[in-house]
């Protein structure tokens, strides 16, 4: 019983010295303001790329994939990237309800490699089609929070102006792989 009450009564006064210390509107030199990043916050939750304009959301695919830089044998993907990206400078806004306690240290994006045409026989022909391989190429990107939403999370490059080369690419959080390709501007 005594313990409990000098645990009470020691709270209690280093309570009233931090309420006591708190800063008041007037002095703002120790309120410490995150300079706002100005990015656009999705509507939804998801994974999105922002590429310079307005956010694309990513699909992620029916496949887990390691962190870690290594090759995934049997790891085949059989359909084109639905996301194209013209531009590789690339940021990525993660918008998940599981960020708020669980945010990642770090995210990767892994290269996929396109395997040489194959062909399947349907019994009546055969059909080509294409097929993609996790590559053991990875980028470590960082991650920070982003202004005032503690759901969502900023993915970036680790250096300035970093573009990424053409090609298809995973980002990958915790285990799912978010596809997206960067391809050539279209010209007319």
């Amino acid at each position: 019983m005594i313990l409990v009450t000098y645990l009470v009564a020691e709270r209690g006064l280093h309570g009233d010295a931090i309420s006591n210390a708190a800063p008041t509107a007037d002095d703002s030199s120790l309120i410490s303001q995150r300079p706002s990043t100005g990015l656009p916050i999705p509507s939804n939750y998801g994974v999105y790329a922002l590429a310079g304009g307005p956010l694309t959301e990513l699909a992620a695919l029916p496949l887990k994939v390691p962190e870690r830089m290594r090759y995934i044998p049997g790891a085949i993907l059989s359909h084109r990237a639905a996301t194209k990206l013209t531009n590789g400078k690339l940021q990525f806004i993660v918008f998940r309800p599981d960020m708020v306690n669980d945010a990642p240290e770090k995210v990767s994006v892994r290269a996929v490699s396109k395997i040489a045409r194959t062909t399947q026989d349907a019994g009546d022909g055969s059909k080509e089609s294409e097929a993609w391989s996790i590559a053991e190429k990875s980028y470590q990107m960082k991650v920070a929070p982003a202004d005032g939403t503690p759901a969502m999370i900023l993915v970036r490059p680790p250096v300035a102006n970093f573009s990424f080369p053409l090609g298809r690419y995973l980002l990958v959080l915790k285990s799912t792989a978010y596809d997206f390709a960067v391809v050539e501007p279209v010209t007319e």
